[in-house]
Order: C-alpha cells, then sequence, then structure tokens
C-alpha cells in the first residue's frame, strides 16, 4: 500500500509540474525560437537547483543531523519559483503565434544552390 501511495502521489505530482510548465513557457517565446528559449530555460533551471541539490541535502543532514533543514530548502528552491512567476511577464493578451520581434523571418539555415 504504501508504494502504491507513493507511485499515485508522484505520478500526480508530476503531471501537476510538467502541464502547467509546458504552457507558461511556450507563452514566454515567440515561435521562431520557442524550442530553444523552452529548452534552454528548463535545462538552466535544472541545473542550478536540481544539480547540486542532492549534495546541499546530505550538507545539511550531515551539519545538522536531521531532515528539517532539507525541508527548508526545498520550502526556499518553491519560493523561488513563485516569486520568479509572479516578476515573470503576463501574456494572456498576446497572441503566441505571431512573432513580436522586429525581424519577422529567419533567415533560411541552408543557402539554396543555383
Amino acid at each position: 500500500m504504501i508504494a502504491l501511495a507513493f507511485i499515485l502521489a508522484r505520478a500526480v505530482v508530476t503531471a501537476a509540474m510538467f502541464g502547467p510548465q509546458a504552457a507558461y513557457f511556450a507563452e514566454l517565446f515567440p515561435p521562431q525560437r520557442r524550442f530553444a528559449g523552452f529548452a534552454f530555460a528548463r535545462e538552466l533551471g535544472s541545473l542550478l537547483s536540481g544539480g547540486p541539490a542532492p549534495f546541499v541535502a546530505t550538507a545539511l543532514v550531515a551539519a545538522y543531523g536531521t531532515w528539517w533543514p532539507v525541508a527548508c530548502y526545498a520550502m526556499f528552491l518553491s519560493v523561488c519559483t513563485v516569486v520568479a512567476i509572479w516578476i515573470g511577464p503576463e501574456t494572456y493578451q498576446e497572441n503566441i503565434a505571431e512573432d513580436a520581434s522586429e525581424q519577422a523571418e529567419l533567415p533560411a539555415a541552408i543557402p539554396a544552390r543555383a
């Protein structure tokens, strides 16, 4: 029963995280740079917060001998996420299908040969 509870909780938490994240990142970038922007933003966040997390958690448990500092660290990262979303741009009235940059057309990746 405990394993089933963990599996179900993991499934719900993962869906609750990745569902809104995809829509949020898609709204942040124009179509011509959406994939690169989404990938860069997502992977940079993973690198900066998820990469050192096991080492920080281990150091906190070793220093304090309890799991409470790790919970506080997770809450700190959650607060950082909320602040970043709060100060991020609001795009609900923008047409995300249009490119709002000065250069609406990007040059072809491979030039045509004569």
